[in-house]
């Protein structure tokens, strides 16, 4: 009887496994792309980098801009 017992918790946990394996298997992972997120091409000179970055912080910033868009 106690090893029916164990048997059945044992497929139960690998019931769960194979759940949380086969849910992570369908979850998108995205990359951090510093040029996509400023809008530039991937190899950008550096002063197009500072240009684009101090643009979009004046643009975003609360103090500067309240209503960003």
């Amino acid at each position: 009887m106690l090893y029916n017992i164990s048997l059945i918790c044992r497929v139960f946990e690998w019931d769960v496994v194979c759940s949380e394996i086969s849910r992570l298997n369908f979850m998108q992972i995205t990359v951090f792309d510093p040029f996509s997120i400023l809008g530039l091409e991937p190899g950008a000179a550096e002063s197009e980098i500072k240009k684009k970055y101090r643009r979009l912080s004046i643009q975003y910033h609360p103090d500067k801009n309240p209503d960003p868009g």
